[in-house]
């Protein structure tokens, strides 16, 4: 999504006011502010949408007289905010921040070391504290969210280049960690 546009910085006599001191029309104003900046953005928001936004966020307001803006980061965090709303449909594909899709595909590496980690536990179950047994495992159990933003960051790319489709372990983590969690109450 792109960002929203900054139609002109506060002027230098505007006086800048938490949410919390401002008055009902700075408010309403500040609403208005908002839908026009980012209108672009949600054509099919409605006003109460809108102003659920600017209610729940609270940002700091610049006031000169009748005249009510808010600053860049602020029309940035409701962007966010309203991009969640569920009145907009989902985008199909999902749009993922390349932050997003760094942490999905490390994720993914730690799972597959994790994974790789199994043969040591299974060697010898009770070498391990309780804590590399639960951070083994549960880092080889993956995570069905990195998953899905990796293949929708990654596309036609399910592994890493030069690597063994990891599927088939991965497919076989439950069963393994049983095997070592039982292996472990015999002792």
């Amino acid at each position: 999504m792109p960002s929203p546009t900054l139609a002109s910085p506060p002027v230098s006599e505007a006086t800048c006011l938490p949410f919390k001191q401002t008055t009902a029309r700075q408010r309403h104003l500040a609403i208005g502010y908002v839908m026009d900046e980012l209108a672009t953005h949600f054509p099919t928001l409605d006003f109460v949408t809108w102003a659920d936004a600017v209610l729940r966020l609270m940002p700091d307001l610049w006031v000169e007289g009748e005249v009510v803006s808010v600053e860049y980061p602020a029309l940035l965090q409701l962007t966010q905010y309203l991009a969640g709303s569920p009145e907009l449909p989902p985008l199909d594909p999902p749009i993922y921040s390349p932050q997003a899709a760094y942490l999905a595909k490390r994720l993914l590496t730690y799972q597959d070391e994790a994974i790789h980690a199994l043969a040591d536990l299974e060697a010898n179950p009770s070498a391990y504290g309780p804590h590399v047994l639960a951070l083994v495992t549960g880092l080889a159990a993956g995570n069905g969210m990195a998953h899905e933003v990796y293949r929708a960051t990654h596309p036609g790319a399910e592994h890493a280049p030069n690597r063994p489709d990891p599927a088939p372990e991965r497919a076989a983590v439950a069963g393994r960690v049983a095997a070592i969690q039982q292996a472990r109450q015999r002792r």
